[in-house]
């Protein structure tokens, strides 16, 4: 009797194995930035702020984190040249792009 084993060619299975063991939890990620990002901003007798894209209201907590949480948004502004144009950046959608930091966020603009 051979062993039954599920097939690697799937496309499906493939991303969805790679999904559950290559990403971490975002509170062990939060766990991990919330004191040392190198996004926060510190000031007497205000609440530390942070300036991460994807973080809207600019506080640094976990519900508002553009690193760690699922749902992010923000609106900044673009110029180039002498047009302007607003930036609206979101989170991609699909779970293999959490693990990639560079394409984990979406902006789209508009005039």
């Amino acid at each position: 009797l051979k062993p039954c084993r599920p097939k690697r060619n799937s496309p499906l299975e493939s991303s969805l194995a790679q999904h559950l063991l290559g990403a971490m939890s975002s509170t062990l990620i939060w766990e991990c930035i919330k004191g040392n990002s190198s996004f926060i901003r510190k000031s007497t007798n205000m609440p530390a702020m942070s300036s991460e894209k994807g973080n809207l209201c600019g506080l640094n907590s976990f519900k508002f984190s553009g690193l760690t949480n699922a749902r992010v948004f923000d609106v900044s502004s673009a110029k180039k040249g002498s047009n302007e144009k607003i930036v609206i950046t979101t989170r991609h959608s699909k779970p293999s792009r959490a693990a990639r930091p560079g394409s984990m966020l979406l902006q789209s603009g508009l005039k």
